[in-house]
């Protein structure tokens, strides 16, 4: 017999068994803006907020693309990457730098 001939006399076997075994729904992840209801809450943090923006944006940026993106939040997407380098650098450039050199100078 042929590996052909006893795949499909296996394949035959096993259907009826297959269709036993239950089949489950996919999940699908909710809206980032549906899944963050903060309408209850009335004290929103700063922090929230911020994770509502990146959210939003992640969200149009993967719907969207980046030019509607960047069309739609133009100066907050500015600002975003302005100041997020802003303190990035100046930790590295400039605070990280400072505190070794302090550490070295004052032994």
């Amino acid at each position: 017999m042929k590996s052909t001939q006893i795949a499909r006399r296996l394949a035959g076997i096993f259907k009826p068994v297959m269709n036993l075994v239950p089949t489950f729904p996919v999940a699908t992840k909710p809206e980032p803006n549906m899944a963050l209801d903060r309408s209850q809450n009335k004290t929103s943090s700063l922090f929230s907020k911020a994770k509502d923006l990146f959210l939003t944006l992640k969200h149009d940026f993967k719907t969207l693309g980046m030019k509607a993106t960047f069309k739609k939040h133009g100066w907050k997407l500015f600002a975003i990457f302005f100041v997020y380098y802003l303190i990035r650098d100046s930790l590295l450039y400039i605070v990280i730098p400072g505190l070794v050199g302090y550490g070295l100078l004052a032994k």
